[in-house]
């Protein structure tokens, strides 16, 4: 519970959102790309099409959030801006369009809990304008940083053949081709992803290791003869009986003794604890029909239900977990 709740505390919560939404509405119409050197606000609207009196108001705003510096009505870029919020910046935050898309989808959330509904079905009208591509970007950013971390806690000995199922931009997979050269490294996930994936794993360097497979994993076929099957950030799209069947499939698809890796965001029984898996609940409320965060035991029982005899639950320090087992 937060110390010295007041009143005063309660309004500045409900009006916290406005801060997210003017920084959003900036990157959104990428303000930040267009500010690294002085402007007024009329010539910043004027080359974004924008109008003049409303960009006034918005740069004011963010310059109170100090992300813009003003002198003499004419406003810049601060450094943090330049660095993360420049899309021309190498350091440029690729997951900030996805979080735009977040925003439009938590506005929901009274009526997703109304009706147990998502919000792309309460309104099908919702903005997801290159969703798929914007979620695999921020997906870069999330991985890229925490892969190391990720593949210092698997044991890769004795592996020949691994495969990252839901493997995303493929930066797990990348740090896994980079160590370990010898390890056939295969990529799955849907084919509306791959070229996205692809593209990721070719900036990243040529690699004659890594593999790629196009495919539903509730319905193709994933392979076999994995030593290691990694589930990163995959299992809290779906729902128990759901996690169940991606379990067997990979119970299948392992050599016996073979690994299974989970990295997630897993809450406390109480489902208080950590804060950011508590949220991040929400947001499969908001986004999946039936995906949620789980619990230890849970993914225990999912374990032992499908094969796997649990190994260990340690975490990465990052606000998740690496769970481990182990096929019978």
């Amino acid at each position: 519970m937060p110390e010295g709740l007041s009143k005063d505390y309660l309004m500045g919560l409900a009006r916290e959102w406005q801060k997210s939404r003017v920084f959003l509405t900036a990157c959104e119409l990428d303000i930040f790309s267009n500010l690294n050197e002085f402007k007024s606000s009329k010539k910043l609207a004027e080359e974004l099409e924008l109008s003049e009196r409303h960009t006034d108001r918005l740069l004011n705003a963010l310059v109170v959030l100090g992300l813009l510096e003003k002198r003499d009505n004419m406003f810049k870029n601060t450094e943090i801006s330049n660095t993360y919020l420049d899309k021309k910046s190498e350091n440029y935050l690729l997951g900030l369009p996805h979080s735009c898309h977040l925003f439009y989808s938590w506005a929901f959330l009274t009526d997703v809990v109304k009706t147990g509904k998502p919000s792309r079905m309460l309104n099908p009208n919702l903005r997801q304008d290159n969703w798929v591509e914007d979620f695999i970007s921020a997906m870069q950013q999330f991985a890229s940083e925490r892969a190391p971390r990720l593949v210092d806690m698997i044991d890769f000995s004795g592996v020949k053949k691994f495969l990252d199922l839901g493997g995303g931009s493929g930066a797990n997979s990348v740090e896994v081709a980079k160590r370990y050269p010898d390890i056939k490294v295969v990529i799955f996930d849907l084919p509306d992803v791959i070229p996205l994936t692809k593209k990721y794993v070719s900036s990243a360097g040529g690699f004659s290791n890594i593999e790629f497979i196009e495919g539903d994993y509730f319905k193709d076929n994933i392979g076999n003869g994995y030593d290691v099957i990694l589930l990163s950030n995959i299992i809290h799209a779906h729902g128990f009986e759901e996690v169940k069947k991606i379990f067997d499939v990979c119970g299948k698809a392992l050599n016996k003794g073979g690994k299974i890796v989970v990295q997630e965001f897993v809450v406390d029984e109480e489902r208080v604890s950590p804060p950011n898996s508590v949220f991040f609940s929400l947001n499969m409320l908001v986004n999946t029909e039936r995906g949620d965060t789980y619990t230890e035991r849970e993914i225990k029982e999912l374990f032992k239900e499908t094969g796997f005899l649990f190994v260990s639950n340690k975490p990465t320090g990052l606000n998740s977990n690496v769970i481990i087992g182990r096929k019978i």
